[in-house]
């Protein structure tokens, strides 16, 4: 069931300001930033920067971690990004728009 049905909302996803997802199970979702960076909107903007914020928060956590537990604490992944990561809104190392 998803979440308008349950809250008899009588309206469709595209009406919607929210991801319409069922209520009784996990789905995963997946944000493509390089297609929000490309919509020329406030509202694609705003979330690009809190994307950016968001994983600037998780880095510097990480950061943080790494220097009280040593480097064991993180995974090698997430130490390469942490690596790489050598400015604050510049999140991902891979990024062709920074």
């Amino acid at each position: 069931m998803l979440i308008s049905k349950y809250f008899r909302l009588d309206r469709n996803q595209a009406t919607l300001d929210f991801l319409d997802v069922p209520i009784n199970k996990d789905l995963p979702v997946f944000v493509d930033p390089t297609a929000l960076r490309n919509l020329n909107t406030d509202w694609a903007h705003h979330c690009v920067s809190l994307l950016q914020s968001y994983f600037d928060t998780v880095l510097e956590g990480a950061k943080k971690k790494k220097s009280l537990y040593g480097a064991s604490f993180t995974n090698e992944k997430l130490q390469k990004a942490i690596t790489q990561t050598d400015h604050p809104t510049r999140s991902c190392p891979h990024d062709p728009h920074r």
